[in-house]
């Protein structure tokens, strides 16, 4: 009973400690009285905590599926029998069993189940990222000028007007005119939380309330965040006013693979074409709010998140999960696994859901235009962030050429950590 308490649920079941309890007090000031002396009074790192469950939850469905503690335990089965099949046919595995484990190590990574090291290694390896944060994200800002070619990229795809989005986002970045309204249709949270969620895009001090402000202040005072909220609103300010001018007829391939990853087919958009409408600056919108079938504007609202996501990147959980390659925050291993891949994982978020995006596309020739978009308008966008650099560090701006070429290529990020790697091979060994 005592080891069903402490420990944290499996993919076989819910041990006791991850299930819900239910405290009752004679009233309010009860309440606080228990909590003052028991609970956990930073109310700022309890709302966050709460908010990275949440992220962990939408990541662990997005890996695995939404039955993902079955998937997980089917994947380790399916593993068991693989190593089987090789032991019966004489062929060497080296280390058995290591295949079902990597499968339940990433799921208790992402879930954030594996919490079994020391506070005192924890607050160490907070506070060396949010070292790395202030020593080297201070051109952050300019590198993320990459964003514009991952955005063009998203916005060929699905027949977005090019011109009008970047040039709503460039708006947005300097007004905030649009975010308002998209708040006001429950599609975004315009709150403090949200902008505090921008200081993650590139930083991994989750868990700790201090290192969490220090971050965030960090990325508000260099820009980051607000680069990174007007990308986004702007991308899925133009999305929704795209889908709701939507004309069947003249919907791209492109388009239609994505709004069917999120169950938005024939009869879904038939639904979406008769629902209410809402004025803003002259134009039309689909109102989420008056969709009555909640499955639907469930959907609606993945779709607008997600693809938004696509076109900002930003790391994930399951990104850094695979970073960590499982290992326990807390741990000396864990800590000095997560420090030194912080910045690694934002390119395992593009590559995860970059070729995700490519494998869901129906043909060849979508496959070649949107790899063709997205390596192009990336590499462009990487060469004048190096020549913004160059500016600002008091350089000449370096010359077009082939090597200025493939140095813009792996400063977009579209080729992930393995551009990175190869650009780098005396940093890497």
């Amino acid at each position: 009973m005592y080891n069903n308490i402490v420990s944290y649920a499996t993919p076989s079941g819910q041990s006791i400690r991850a299930m819900q309890r239910r405290l009752k007090v004679k009233d309010g000031s009860a309440w606080f009285e228990y909590n003052n002396k028991y609970g956990d009074t930073d109310i700022f790192g309890s709302i966050m905590r709460y908010i990275e469950d949440a992220s962990n939850e939408i990541s662990a469905r997005e890996a695995f599926g939404a039955r993902k503690r079955e998937n997980v335990k089917a994947l380790m089965d399916h593993a068991t029998n693989v190593e089987k099949k090789m032991i019966a046919e004489g062929k060497p595995v080296a280390k058995r069993g290591l295949l079902g484990k990597t499968a339940l190590n990433t799921f208790d990574s992402i879930m954030g189940f594996n919490h079994t090291g020391s506070s005192t290694w924890a607050r160490l390896g907070q506070a060396a990222r949010v070292a790395q944060v202030v020593s080297k994200l201070g051109l952050s800002t300019v590198t993320a000028l990459t964003d514009v070619g991952f955005s063009f990229a998203a916005a060929t795809m699905k027949g977005m007007p090019i011109l009008k989005t970047a040039r709503t986002q460039l708006s947005e970045i300097a007004t905030q005119g649009n975010r308002k309204f998209l708040s006001q249709l429950g599609v975004i949270s315009d709150v403090v939380l949200d902008d505090v969620h921008q200081a993650h895009r590139m930083a991994d001090v989750a868990g700790n309330a201090t290192s969490m402000k220090i971050a965030h202040a960090y990325t508000r005072a260099i820009g980051l965040n607000r680069w990174t909220k007007g990308m986004k609103t702007g991308h899925m300010y133009q999305l929704l006013a795209h889908l709701t001018n939507l004309k069947p007829e003249k919907m791209t391939g492109g388009m239609k693979a994505a709004l069917k990853k999120y169950g938005l087919d024939e009869g879904a958009l038939s639904h979406l074409a008769k629902a209410e409408r809402i004025k803003h600056k002259g134009a039309e919108f689909i109102d989420p709010r008056e969709i009555t079938d909640r499955e639907l504007q469930a959907n609606l609202l993945s779709f607008l998140h997600a693809e938004t996501r696509l076109a900002v990147p930003e790391a994930t959980p399951r990104s850094r999960a695979a970073i960590n390659w499982g290992m326990a925050p807390g741990t000396f291993q864990g800590e000095l696994v997560r420090t030194l891949g912080q910045f690694k994982s934002f390119p395992i978020t593009v590559i995860q859901s970059q070729m995700a995006t490519y494998r869901t596309l129906p043909t060849n020739a979508l496959r070649a235009r949107y790899l063709s978009s997205l390596l192009g308008g990336t590499t462009v966008m990487g060469g004048i962030s190096l020549w913004v650099k160059d500016l600002l560090n008091g350089k000449e701006p370096r010359e077009i050429d082939a090597e200025f070429a493939w140095k813009s290529l792996v400063h977009g990020g579209a080729g992930g950590p393995l551009l990175d790697m190869l650009a780098h091979t005396g940093e890497y060994g």
